[in-house]
């Protein structure tokens, strides 16, 4: 420190001398006369910067006056080895240690121009450690981000799984199922790896899983939000469920509403396929006709095939049919709601419906028929069904050798089961009819029939006429 002070006093010894000279010659702008040093000869002008410059220097501040200034102030020690947290860098000279959090500015002195200015430390850290850079006049570390490094005078990128760099553009190696479209990366279900995560599960693609055993209607559009007309995109669900007839059908609705807007679509259900509808599902109509009608082929080959689950509505339009089974062998419809038609589900077509079977199968709000079977309905099975509210026939028999197991007919019916001259050899079991007209009427031509355990209450009309040959009733209270 007395050295220090020493070299100060020098200068301003050195002055006086040439104070009185001054008086008689004429000085440059902005100097002063004097020496820069002890031994540094006669006395000549000297730049006011040149002067601060060497005045403000290396070892011109002590640790302790450092040590009591406040933060934000400027701050340096340009110590070598036993810096503190104090310590900046002056024209370049080594930053050995962080300056502290308090907001600490570096003082800087610009040669050229001849003035000081401060700046933030910004990211430098401790010298001495990997990584060093240069960043300006100031030395230090740069503290970088993950996946960052320095080499050299530059900062690479360290790339991950998967990338790499060709020249100056960044690659990235895809995976299977992954592949570039223009300037975006597309997926591919068909390649894509899929693997269960239950134990035992084997590696297939994501494709065959989609595949393996389920469609699903919203995959093809449908919204079944009952107000969006779905009839379209129902149409080609169906028909990719039957390209892959080993593929059940499922009928998808929402967290809100499930009802499914046909409008004035037919749902046609094609052979051989399996059709369900998710819990609470409902097929909308606004049209006469048949409204579902899983079929066979005009040939009469055999077609097995399912519906179930699902809520038909007809919304009351005159001559709609809600389920018609046309040309069918083997078909299955079951747990399955019909509501506001004319004819609830009508068995029949033009060559041959038989071996069809019914079950569980619910008609409510129908004009005219629950239940239809025409003349080429033969040797099918209907077990448990029912039909409420109705206007004529809770079940019509037209076709021979029919099985009617433990059905029901409720409410408003002329007459709960009825036959026409082709209705020979069916066996009525179990069957319940309450609150409406007449029960069962075999009549002239309704051959040969067997009516078991028939249960009649609250009817207007007789419980049993038989005008037919060879029918026979037994049990029961009709």
């Amino acid at each position: 420190m007395f050295r220090r002070h020493s070299i100060v006093a020098t200068l301003i010894l050195a002055l006086q001398p040439a104070l009185a000279a001054a008086q008689q010659q004429t000085l440059p702008p902005n100097s002063v006369v004097g020496r820069l040093g002890i031994s540094a000869g006669p006395a000549q002008a000297i730049p006011i910067p040149q002067l601060l410059k060497n005045v403000i220097g290396p070892n011109s501040i002590p640790n302790s006056a450092l040590a009591q200034m406040p933060a934000a102030t400027f701050k340096c020690n340009p110590s070598v080895s036993t810096a503190d947290a104090q310590d900046c860098t002056i024209q370049g000279l080594p930053f050995t240690a962080s300056p502290d959090t308090n907001n600490d500015r570096v003082l800087l002195y610009n040669a050229g121009t001849g003035t000081f200015y401060t700046t933030s430390p910004g990211n430098l850290a401790a010298g001495g450690t990997a990584g060093v850079t240069s960043l300006g006049s100031l030395t230090g570390v740069i503290g970088l981000a993950n996946g960052l490094k320095v080499t050299g005078s530059d900062i690479d990128l360290n790339l991950g799984n998967g990338l790499s760099t060709s020249g100056g553009t960044l690659a990235a190696s895809l995976g299977a199922g992954l592949t570039f479209s223009g300037s975006n990366i597309a997926w591919t279900s068909s390649t894509a790896p899929y693997t269960s995560a239950r134990t035992g599960g084997v590696s297939q693609t994501v494709q065959s899983r989609f595949d393996s055993g389920i469609l699903y209607s919203a995959d093809f559009g449908t919204a079944c939000d009952g107000s969006t007309n779905d009839g379209v995109a129902m149409d080609k669900f169906l028909a990719a469920v039957a390209v892959s007839p080993s593929k059940t059908g499922i009928v998808t609705g929402t967290s809100t509403t499930s009802v499914c807007n046909m409008n004035t679509s037919q749902f046609q259900v094609r052979p051989g396929t399996t059709i369900m509808c998710s819990r609470g599902v409902t097929l909308k109509f606004n049209r006469a006709g048949s409204l579902v009608v899983p079929y066979g082929h005009a040939s009469g080959r055999t077609y097995q095939g399912v519906f179930k689950g699902c809520t038909v509505d007809g919304s009351s339009v005159v001559g709609s049919i809600g389920v018609y089974l046309f040309d069918t062998s083997d078909w299955v419809v079951e747990d399955t709601v019909i509501a506001n038609v004319d004819t609830g589900l009508y068995i029949g077509g033009n060559i041959a419906a038989y071996y069809n079977r019914v079950t569980n199968v619910v008609a409510r709000d129908i004009r005219l028929d629950g239940y239809y079977l025409d003349p080429v309905a033969n040797s099918n099975t209907l077990v448990g069904d029912r039909v409420t509210s109705l206007g004529q026939y809770g079940f019509y028999c037209r076709g021979n050798q029919n099985t009617f197991v433990g059905v029901q007919i409720e409410t408003g019916f002329s007459e709960a089961f009825t036959t026409d001259g082709n209705c020979i050899g069916s066996t009525i079991s179990g069957i319940r009819m309450e609150n409406g007209g007449t029960g069962i009427h075999l009549v002239s031509g309704a051959n040969y029939n067997t009516v078991v355990g028939a249960y009649c209450q609250a009817l207007s009309g007789t419980s049993y006429i038989n005008s037919g040959t060879g029918n026979s009733k037994t049990g029961g209270n009709c």
